[in-house]
């Protein structure tokens, strides 16, 4: 009987085939490579407790469960690691172009400089941090190339999850710290025994913003000068934790302080009833940290606007 002839693979399938062929090769690679660590971890007993190991166990589960699903054949979805946008801003009441630039994340870059930064600072990071920023991204790609289309962010911060306020702001401490103004009135190094309580910061989170020195810099920012509190969605601003981290992010690529002329809300931490604020004060090398009323507003107190993705 006469064969059919052998219809040959069209460039699109060869592609398709190769790249899962080599998603597949690596993949088995790094989860070798994982089974022989934890191997050696549980021989040594060198986890740290129960937690990191759990972490390491659901890192190659899901490896493994990756495996599986590009052997049989299911799409391999890749989400892009760069969003770049030409903003413009508009002025609504003058209908005036005020600000423009060309916009670039890249989160590969981001997460490579936030795990130096927590490196350099000794915040631990869960040992899946990669996979849990990676699963951020994927999952809110959309809207995260929404709100830099329609917003303009230009600056990513990469948050790990539950870091305590006292750590971090030690940890993150530039020149002589801060100046506490809400319980002692003077300068410290770190912000343990201040009564604040912040929302938001118990998942990991990429968090976007306007990496501006200050606030009457962008005009998108300036028109929140004078901005109360209680007029502020909390959904679309800083936690005083992510403004720390933001602070010494702008301070390691720069060698600038955020907010050296004027201060910003942070009202997703709070102390009591009152809203934190806070802002680089130069003359006294040191970051305050203050609260005020729902209701108060002054002539140099704006908002960061931000939007958060878990």
């Amino acid at each position: 009987m006469e064969q059919p002839p052998i219809q040959p693979h069209t460039p699109d399938q060869i592609t398709e085939e190769t790249l899962r062929a080599q998603k597949l090769k690596e993949l088995i690679g790094s989860i070798d490579e994982d089974v022989l660590e934890y191997k050696r971890k549980l021989k040594t007993n060198s986890f740290t407790d129960e937690t990191e190991k759990l972490a390491f166990q659901k890192r190659l589960t899901n490896k493994v469960e990756k495996a599986k699903r590009i052997k049989n054949g299911e799409a391999i979805q890749e989400t892009e690691s760069v969003i770049s946008h030409h903003y413009q801003y508009t002025n609504p009441e003058t209908n005036k172009v005020e600000h423009q630039e060309d916009i670039e994340i890249n989160i590969e870059q981001s997460l490579t400089f936030f795990k130096d930064l927590y490196l350099k600072t000794n915040i631990g990071l869960p040992l899946d941090f990669d996979e849990q920023v990676q699963e951020i991204w994927n999952t809110n790609f959309d809207a995260i190339q929404s709100a830099v289309e329609e917003h303009g962010f230009n600056g990513v911060l990469i948050a790990p999850a539950n870091i305590p306020l006292p750590e971090l702001s030690e940890k993150m401490s530039m020149e002589n710290g801060y100046y506490d103004g809400i319980r002692s009135d003077s300068t410290v190094k770190t912000l343990a025994n201040i009564p604040l309580v912040s929302t938001g910061t118990d998942k990991p989170r990429l968090i976007l913003y306007h990496a501006t020195q200050n606030i009457a810099d962008r005009p998108e920012l300036k028109s929140t000068i004078g901005i109360k509190a209680q007029d502020i969605t909390l959904e679309e601003s800083f936690s005083l934790d992510d403004y720390i981290i933001a602070s010494r992010t702008y301070f390691e690529k720069t060698a600038k302080h955020l907010d050296e002329d004027g201060w910003t809300w942070t009202p997703r931490t709070t102390s009591g009833s009152r809203f934190v604020r806070s802002g680089w004060s130069p003359s006294n090398s040191r970051l305050p940290v203050d609260a005020d009323v729902a209701g108060s507003s002054h002539s140099d107190l704006g908002c960061r606007v931000a939007r958060s993705f878990y």
